[in-house]
This record gives structure tokens, C-alpha cells and sequence, in this order.
């Protein structure tokens, strides 16, 4: 049995991954089995966990009329077979989730290009700020593509936050988490500015960081709900949407 099937089976009923890819399914055929069994179980098991995902961030949109993108597929069969942390995974099932439409968007390959330059403890920190952004500004009327408006945007974490929900282990685990992983996600146009005092000690310090339409525009496509993205999006009716399917951060 190859391992598209054992995944349908194993995961989803009446044929759930097919129901996912749509055409593109029979498109790929034989290609893309063989393409999967010439992977070892570990890459089988990564590709298997983002189908999972995606299948689960579409929900009952999977019985509406989709197809998703062949170039989108391939980047994540090929890329997300060899991404083994949670994360990450995160992040290419929902840009696969969100490929799924009537057309067959390819919109995706953007995002996806922004996810191979960054590390998983960069798109952890990502998807950190966004997610407390989210959740501190719902319902705000607000036009965010306006560059004025969406610079005012600022989410603050203390030291403890920082150290605890991504996982740091000793000082010099953090500094070399500021001197690379911040700049990374400014650099990619994820953040706008990002700023901390280095005066006061260190259990005193708050770290402050800016959001950008592109970072939000990501998180959007790794939740798996970027169509409610609208100028007033943090008053949008489905926001809530957005927040329910929001995975805790020290689950990932």
C-alpha cells in the first residue's frame, strides 16, 4: 500500500487527501508515489504530519470545490518531507491549506521561498508575536495597509517569555538568539524594528518588536486562514477563526 493511501486511511475518512489535492492528485499520479516511496520513513513521516495538518486547517472547506497548485505541491513534497520540527511544519501545511482554492493559487510560493531562509527557532519566534498580536488586538478598527497605521503596532515580551515558550537553555543561547534571530526576521521583512535596553538587568528587560503587513500576511497563511486578510482584518467577523486555530506556543 503506498503511502498517500496509508495517510488517507490512517488519518482522514472517504479519501481525505484526495478530497485535499484535488486534480492535482491525479495530475502528479505515478510521479508523485514514487517521488514519496523513494523517501526514508522519517521524510515519509514529515509529509505525512503536514498533510495531516492541512487537511485538519481546511476543515469542512475540503467539500467545497478546490484544486491545489502542482508548484505549490511539489515545493512541499520535496521541502516539507525533510522539515522535522513541528513548527515548521506549521507553517507548510498551512500555506498548503491556503493554496486550496477554485483556481488553484499559487500565491504560496512566496511564502514558501520566506520559510527556507529562516531557522525553525526564527519562524518559532514569528509565529510568537504574531499569535500575541492577534490575540491583543482583535476587534480594533484599523486600516493596516495604511504604513502609518500598522507601524504603531508594537508586541512586548519580558525575559521569562522569551526564555520559556521558545525553549532557552543558557545566556549564551540568548545572546546569540538576539544577535541572530532578530535581525533574520527584520532582514525578511517579517518585523519592522524590534528594540530592547540593554542597561537594565537582565530579568528586568522587555523586548519590544513592530509588525509588518508581510509578517501578519505569513502568520495568516500558516494558520491556514489568509482569505479573511481585508484592511479592517483585526475587526473582521472571522477573526475568531484565526484564533481558534492557533496552536499554544510551547506546543510547538
Amino acid at each position: 500500500m503506498d503511502f498517500m493511501t496509508t495517510a488517507a486511511i490512517a488519518y482522514v475518512s472517504k479519501d481525505g487527501i484526495e478530497k485535499l489535492l484535488g486534480p492535482t492528485f491525479e495530475y502528479f499520479g505515478i510521479g508523485l508515489k514514487n517521488t514519496i516511496e523513494s523517501f526514508n520513513n522519517k521524510a515519509k513521516e514529515n509529509l505525512n504530519n503536514i498533510i495531516q495538518k492541512s487537511i485538519v486547517k481546511k476543515g469542512k472547506k475540503l467539500e467545497e470545490n478546490g484544486i491545489i497548485n502542482p508548484r505549490i505541491l511539489k515545493e512541499v513534497v520535496l521541502d516539507g518531507a525533510f522539515c522535522d520540527t513541528n513548527v515548521v511544519q506549521e507553517y507548510y501545511s498551512g500555506i498548503l491549506a491556503c493554496s486550496r482554492t477554485e483556481s488553484g493559487s499559487d500565491e504560496g510560493i512566496y511564502y514558501i521561498d520566506i520559510l527556507k531562509g529562516l531557522s525553525s527557532r526564527q519562524l518559532k519566534l514569528h509565529y510568537f508575536i504574531y499569535s500575541k498580536f492577534i490575540n491583543e488586538n482583535k476587534g480594533k478598527e484599523c486600516n493596516l495597509h495604511e504604513e502609518k497605521v500598522i507601524r504603531k503596532f508594537k508586541v512586548s515580551f519580558s525575559m521569562n517569555d522569551i526564555f520559556n515558550n521558545l525553549k532557552l537553555k543558557s545566556i549564551n543561547e540568548f545572546d546569540n538568539f538576539t544577535s541572530n534571530d532578530f535581525p533574520a526576521l527584520y532582514n525578511a521583512g517579517l518585523i519592522s524594528s524590534y528594540s530592547f535596553d540593554t542597561t537594565i538587568e537582565e530579568k528586568d528587560k522587555q523586548f519590544e518588536f513592530s509588525i509588518t503587513l508581510l509578517g501578519l500576511s505569513l502568520f495568516l497563511q500558516a494558520v491556514g486562514c489568509e482569505e479573511i486578510f481585508v484592511p479592517k482584518c483585526l475587526n473582521d467577523s472571522k477573526i475568531d477563526e484565526v484564533i481558534n486555530k492557533i496552536v499554544p506556543i510551547n506546543e510547538l
